[in-house]
C-alpha cells in the first residue's frame, strides 16, 4: 500500500510542480527527494496535512494524497517552495509587516476562536478574510526566515479559488510567482 502511495504522489506531484516557477522547482530538487506520508498514521499524529523540511516530508491525509492538484497538498508544496527559496520568505516578511502595521501579534487561538491551535501559532487579523492567512510562528523562528502562511494560502486562492482574498493580497502572490 506504501509503495502505491508512492506512486500516487510521484505521478501527481509534477502536475503540482507546473504551478511553479522552473526555478524554485530546481531548488526544491536540490534540496533532495521530497517524500509523503500518510497523516492518519504518522508519528505527530496530527491528522493535518503539514511540511515538515528537517526531513523533506508532506504529511497529508490518504484524500489529500489521491488528490494532489488539490489546494492541501499545493499549500505545502508551497512550504517547500519557503525554504528552497528563501526569497520568498523575504517578501512575504515584507507584506506581512507592511498589512500588520501596528496591530498586535495575538494568538491563533484568540484570533480564531479555535483553541485547538498551539502556543507558537500567532498571528494578526489585517484584514484578512481568515486570521490563519496572517499567521506567523514565535520567536526564535519569527522575522524573515520564519515559516508564513501568506503564499500557501495564497496559492490556495490563485489556483483553486479555495479562499477570498483581496486585490492587494492577489496582486503580492502573482508578483512573487512571477518575479522570484
Amino acid at each position: 500500500a506504501d509503495h502505491d502511495h508512492r506512486g500516487r504522489f510521484d505521478e501527481k506531484m509534477a502536475d503540482v510542480a507546473e504551478r511553479f516557477p522552473s526555478e524554485w522547482i530546481e531548488a526544491s530538487n536540490r534540496r533532495g527527494r521530497l517524500r509523503v506520508q500518510n497523516a492518519d498514521e504518522d508519528r505527530l499524529q496530527t491528522g493535518r496535512a503539514y511540511y515538515l523540511d528537517s526531513q523533506s516530508l508532506v504529511s497529508l491525509t490518504p484524500l489529500q494524497a489521491e488528490n494532489l492538484g488539490e489546494s492541501p497538498a499545493l499549500h505545502e508544496f508551497m512550504h517547500r517552495m519557503e525554504v528552497s527559496r528563501p526569497d520568498i520568505k523575504a517578501a512575504e516578511w515584507a507584506f506581512w509587516s507592511r498589512r500588520a502595521g501596528t496591530e498586535e501579534v495575538r494568538s491563533m487561538s484568540a484570533l480564531t476562536g479555535n483553541p485547538a491551535y498551539g502556543p507558537d501559532e500567532r498571528g494578526i487579523s489585517d484584514e484578512f478574510t481568515n486570521p490563519y492567512m496572517g499567521k506567523r510562528y514565535a520567536a526564535p523562528l519569527s522575522g524573515e526566515t520564519s515559516p508564513w502562511e501568506l503564499m500557501s494560502r495564497g496559492v490556495e486562492a490563485v489556483y483553486h479559488g479555495a479562499h477570498q482574498i483581496d486585490d492587494d493580497y492577489r496582486a503580492f502572490v502573482l508578483g512573487t510567482l512571477s518575479m522570484l
